[in-house]
């Protein structure tokens, strides 16, 4: 099928979809992720060639770590949940909004806020900007690269360090 102009109505409609449907892949991320269902991040979310960057900030200090493979991604996830972190007893839910979307064919890049807020409680324990590169593959859109950077509470900080066997940087 050609390519329409990027004036066309049936360009327009293409873009549009291509926002919702990212929109919606950013949401089954951090659903899966809530549940602990990395079986669906792997199926669902991930390009194959995936790369996570993620960057923790707390009042002791600052953590970042990066992973590539989609494999090592799962490994990384399962690792953390694993732990001792606020998210790893299922207790947390992440809000994502205010997406700053481009689509150029078949790729594509996101901006959006993150919020992550404990389930029991209603307590906010981490806020952030996650910024995204996703691609178009025949099984639909995948997150190619993701990068967050988000304050979190001192406890999860001393947790993740634990967990993930990370270095503290003095902030």
């Amino acid at each position: 099928m050609p390519t329409p102009s990027p004036t066309s109505p049936a360009a327009a409609a293409e873009e549009a979809l291509a926002h919702c449907q990212i929109q919606t892949l950013l949401a089954v991320y951090y659903q899966a992720l809530d549940a602990g269902d990395l079986d669906r991040l792997e199926r669902e979310v991930m390009a194959q060639d995936a790369t996570w960057n993620v960057i923790q900030v707390a009042g002791t200090g600052r953590i970042e770590d990066e992973v590539s493979g989609r494999g090592a991604v799962i490994a990384w996830f399962r690792k953390m949940l694993g732990g001792g972190v606020s998210m790893s007893d299922g207790g947390v839910l992440h809000f994502l909004s205010t997406h700053a979307i481009r689509v150029e064919g078949d790729r594509a890049t996101s901006t959006s806020h993150l919020q992550a807020v404990s389930q029991p409680t209603r307590e906010i324990l981490a806020t952030g900007v996650a910024e995204a590169e996703h691609v178009r593959t025949d099984a639909g859109w995948r997150i190619r690269r993701y990068r967050v950077t988000e304050r979190i509470t001192d406890a999860d900080m001393q947790a993740l360090q634990a967990t993930l066997s990370l270095a503290l940087e003095r902030a």
